[in-house]
Formats: C-alpha cells, sequence, structure tokens
C-alpha cells in the first residue's frame, strides 16, 4: 500500500497550529489541491513532516511527527506542501525489491525475460 501523491500539491496554514494539534486549515479553497487520503499522504511543513489520513474540504486530518521528525506549533501562513518523503522512497524501492527475481504471479503474467533501455533484465509475465 502506498502513500498518494499529486504534484505540485500546496497551500499556507489559515491559522496556526499548536504541536499537539491533529487537524489543521489550509486556505480556503486550496484543500482540493491535495489528494483524497486513501492510505495517507506526506505534508511538510517547516521541518515537520506529518501524515494525512484524513481530507475534508480544507480540513486535514494528521499525525504529527513523522519519519524522525519533532511536532512543532507552526503560524499562519506556513507552507503546507505534499513532498516525495525517504520513507515513500523506501517503501518504493523495498517493494521493487520483494517483486525482483520473481518468474510468475507478478501481476497476471508468465515469465519472459524483457531487456529495458538501460540494459537491465527483469522477469515479467506475458500472457
Amino acid at each position: 500500500m502506498f502513500l498518494q501523491v499529486r504534484n505540485r500539491a500546496r497551500s499556507n496554514l489559515a491559522a496556526g497550529i499548536t504541536l499537539a494539534e491533529t487537524t489543521l486549515t489550509v486556505l480556503p479553497s486550496e484543500g482540493e489541491n491535495f489528494p483524497q487520503p486513501g492510505f495517507g499522504f506526506h505534508i511538510t511543513i517547516n521541518n515537520e513532516i506529518l501524515r494525512c489520513t484524513h481530507r475534508v474540504g480544507d480540513t486535514l486530518t494528521v499525525i504529527r511527527a513523522q519519519e524522525g521528525t519533532f511536532a512543532a506549533a507552526h503560524l499562519a501562513g506556513a507552507s503546507v506542501e505534499l513532498r516525495i518523503t525517504a520513507k515513500l522512497v523506501e517503501d518504493l524501492n523495498a517493494e521493487v525489491t520483494a517483486h525482483r527475481g520473481a518468474t510468475t504471479g507478478i501481476h497476471g503474467v508468465g515469465a519472459s525475460t524483457v531487456e529495458s533501455a538501460a540494459g537491465a533484465q527483469a522477469k515479467v509475465d506475458v500472457h
């Protein structure tokens, strides 16, 4: 399961938040800049990474202090941005590694070697 992403998703805090708050509001009509969470998505405010678990309009519900960052108070107007984080890349790498070398059962296709543009070989199923 992967986090949701969207290109150039950003806004600013409509009001400041304390380090304990788990909901935040972005500027009016800018909540739609962000995806519906599904499995969630990461946002950054200053040096803090937060995981958004729910979005209704311009209000985001978050889990604070993700990926080794610390919860902090943030002032109104602070930038709120959906960013690719180290954890997202690590999760993607883990999924690729888990499927590397598999010869059957990947997305319902049978074993066949495919040469990539870079010359690397991968096993994929072709039915």
